[in-house]
Parts: structure tokens; C-alpha cells; sequence
């Protein structure tokens, strides 16, 4: 069975099947389940199946922990109105009337030099509070499922959020700006100015949200379907 090998002692995680996954073969996966299924839908009874399904669900769900981790640095904290997911502006946009925070950490404060300069900054934050995360979703602003890459929703294997928001001021290391669309006490990880001449993109298409009114990321509010 290509893709797996013998457990052994050293192996990070051993099944009960005694067979290892090796995570960079991972495109073998599904192949290798769905022949599982497809033998015990033929040879074995009901409740054995139901077993191989539960099997299915619990192996993708340890493939899911195997990701390779990477470290990132909070460079700050954003302190917004939104106490909780609850109700909230899901983009930016739509957060015009609500004014966020940013104290960087202190040492960092030279690197804000030349920032006040622009009129628009993009923030990188961690969403510090999602639990887990899905390969398909329902997202904020359609009622069918997408692949999670092609939507917004904060249920990411890397749970990194991203908003252009309108500086309004700089004073040492505190950062005033207006479109806070993210939760109180949210970690910062990077911010870089918006520039019009390369990230202005008038003639970009936007997959299924084309197909929406123009102004719902505007008006759309957060539900509990993330939480």
C-alpha cells in the first residue's frame, strides 16, 4: 500500500491499523480509504462499515495535526470594540463606524517611521480564538460550501486574518485606525502599507461572490457558525 509503512517505536504517531502514514505521500490518502470502504461495503455488515466511517473520520482528523509548524512573532495587540464574535462587521468595510487600537511592542516603535505617510495600512493578525479548522465551508456570505481557500472564514489551517483598515493617527507606539472588524485583544502580526499603484485591482474577478450584491460584504454580520 503506497503511502504507508510499518509502525515503529520511533514513529511520532502509530494506528491501530500498524500501518504509518507518511505525510508527505499524503495525495495517497483517500485512495487508500476509499478502497477500504469500498471492500467493506462488499464483504462485511453494516455496523462494521459504520466503523470504517468513523475510522475515516478520526485518521483525516490526525492527518490534519501533522502540519508542519512555522513561528511567527506578535508584534502587538489590537484592542477593538467587539468583545465577541457575536453580530460583528465580516470585513473592514463594513466596520467603518468602528475605530481599533494598535499598541506595537515598544522596541518596535522605530519601525512605524514614515507610516504616517500613507492613508490605508493592512493588518495580519492571528485569529487567537478559532478551534480547529475545516477544508470546506459555509462562508459568512453564501448559503452553498467552498473550499476554505476560497473564502474568508477564519476556520483555517492557518488561522491568519487579514483587513485594510484607514489610519487615522500614530502616536508613539499606538496605531489609531478606522475599519476594526476583529476581535478585542487580537495578537498582531505584521502591518504594511497600502499602495495603490500595486494593490488596486480594478479588473479582478471574485469567484462565487460576483454573483452577490456589491455592497453585502458591507452590510453581512457575523453569525455563530465559526464559534
Amino acid at each position: 500500500m503506497t503511502g504507508f509503512e510499518p509502525a515503529t517505536p520511533s514513529s511520532r504517531t502509530t494506528y491501530a491499523t500498524g500501518l504509518r502514514y507518511i505525510p508527505n505521500k499524503a495525495a495517497n490518502l483517500n485512495k487508500f480509504l476509499k478502497n477500504i470502504l469500498a471492500h467493506a461495503k462488499e464483504k462485511i455488515s453494516n455496523n462494521y462499515v459504520g466503523f470504517i466511517y468513523y475510522f475515516e473520520h478520526q485518521f483525516k482528523r490526525q492527518i490534519m495535526k501533522e502540519l508542519e509548524k512555522v513561528e511567527l512573532s506578535k508584534i502587538g495587540t489590537i484592542s477593538t470594540p467587539h468583545k465577541t464574535i457575536a453580530n460583528i462587521p465580516i470585513q473592514s468595510v463594513g466596520a467603518k463606524e468602528y475605530t481599533g487600537v494598535i499598541e506595537l511592542e515598544p522596541h518596535l516603535t522605530e519601525a512605524l517611521e514614515g507610516l504616517e505617510g500613507f492613508s490605508n495600512l493592512i493588518l495580519l493578525y492571528h485569529l487567537h480564538l478559532v478551534n480547529g479548522y475545516k477544508l470546506k465551508v459555509k462562508p459568512f456570505m453564501d448559503d452553498k460550501e467552498h473550499g476554505v481557500f476560497a473564502t474568508r472564514s477564519p476556520k483555517r489551517p492557518s488561522p491568519i486574518g487579514l483587513s485594510t483598515v484607514e489610519l487615522i493617527k500614530i502616536e508613539g507606539n499606538k496605531i489609531w485606525f478606522k475599519g476594526a472588524d476583529m476581535l478585542d485583544g487580537t495578537p498582531l502580526i505584521d502591518i504594511k502599507p497600502f499602495f495603490r499603484q500595486v494593490d488596486n485591482r480594478p479588473d479582478a474577478v471574485s469567484g462565487w461572490l460576483d454573483s452577490k450584491d456589491e455592497d453585502l460584504p458591507a452590510r453581512h454580520r457575523s453569525d455563530d457558525r465559526f464559534a
